[in-house]
């Protein structure tokens, strides 16, 4: 269940209740890392994507809290695994999507929110803003949400927490 938040950020900076898990998807490594940095500050599990399909693929799979779109990258844009997502998944299964975009034009904003999209924030993103799109906390009876599949409860089978997919090394 997902319930509002007047704070979801507690004096310390990290998450009140239990981590949220973010997946972050954008081609470019030094966004990646600097949002990998503020999202740990703000006490969340971290996924990376390099590309569009990466990023599809482990939607679908895991039971993400939030993901966080660059607009435009390789393979498939934010809004096309927005609209993707919202076909594939059940409504009370589908995370937050966040768009994420250099161009701040209302034109940009609104076709990245009829898509699918429930938020955008401009980059670079700021501490501020990131703790504003995660004000949504996640409540489950464990705890912890367990990625989709046959095995709940088990770690993804390709990807664990923190880990980059897809980069090449």
């Amino acid at each position: 269940m997902i319930v509002p938040s007047s704070d979801p950020l507690d004096a310390e900076g990290t998450a009140d209740h239990h981590p949220l898990w973010v997946l972050v998807a954008d081609d470019n490594a030094v966004v990646r890392a600097s949002l990998r940095n503020l999202l740990r500050l703000c006490g969340c599990r971290v996924d990376e994507a390099c590309d569009g399909r990466q990023a599809l693929e482990l939607a679908s799979r895991n039971a993400y809290d939030v993901l966080l779109l660059d607009v435009q990258m390789p393979e498939m844009d934010g809004p096309q695994i927005a609209r993707d997502l919202r076909v594939s998944l059940p409504a009370e299964s589908r995370p937050r999507v966040v768009a994420m975009s250099a161009a701040a034009a209302a034109a940009d904003r609104r076709w990245s929110l009829e898509s699918g999209m429930t938020e955008f924030v401009q980059k670079p993103v700021r501490l501020d803003d990131l703790k504003r799109v995660l004000g949504l906390r996640v409540i489950t009876g464990n705890n912890r949400r367990a990625p989709r599949g046959d095995s709940a409860g088990a770690e993804p089978d390709r990807l664990r927490s923190d880990r980059v997919v897809g980069a090449s090394a």
